[in-house]
């Protein structure tokens, strides 16, 4: 988000266009949701740590940050979820699996 503010104020295209502070606005707010979903994966990952092992916990916390970015994806960008992006979950979530096996 720095690099675009400095970006648009060293182009000079951030002072005739009223749309560039909205664009700002915009990604302080998924600046804004992403910090709070890191904070909330955080803590129930502290508490979490508690009642299970490293080796449960660390499949579990990867295939929720999987699942989550397919969401916000999906809901804040308007991304399509086809049939290239289900395989390549479930293919995360094998390897997951395969890396905790071993």
């Amino acid at each position: 988000m720095i690099f675009y503010i400095f970006n648009r104020v060293k182009s000079g295209r951030a002072e005739g266009e009223a749309g560039g502070f909205k664009k700002v606005y915009r990604l302080l707010g998924f600046v804004f949701v992403m910090s709070v979903c890191l904070y909330l994966n955080s803590y129930f990952k502290t508490l979490a740590g508690g009642y299970i092992s490293a080796t449960q916990l660390y499949p579990l916390n990867q295939g929720a940050a999987v699942i989550l970015s397919l969401l916000m994806s999906s809901i804040f960008f308007k991304e399509k979820i086809n049939w290239k992006c289900i395989f390549g979950i479930v293919l995360a979530f094998v390897a997951l699996m395969f890396i905790n096996l071993l």
